[in-house]
């Protein structure tokens, strides 16, 4: 009994694990509350096993901000 829900366990894991990491999809969450990371699925074909490649972004969201309102300021003054 414990061996089949075990199995169905990790069959439902496998399952999303392929539907969540599919390659060539990009996955953004915020680590602080202004530090975006972005992850970049390259290949998903060792997915059963647990591993994926993926390219991995860091970006501080406040300074591109600021920077891109420097950038108009300074494009829009004469």
């Amino acid at each position: 009994m414990l061996q089949t829900i075990k199995a169905l366990f990790h069959k439902v894991q496998k399952r999303r694990r392929r539907r969540i990491f599919r390659q060539g999809q990009t996955l953004s969450c915020f680590v602080a509350r202004d530090i975006r990371r972005d992850v970049m699925i390259l290949a998903d074909a060792d997915i059963g096993s647990g591993f994926i490649t993926a390219r991995i972004r860091t970006v501080n969201v406040l300074c591109s901000i600021c920077h891109i309102i420097w950038f108009l300021y300074t494009v829009e003054s004469p």
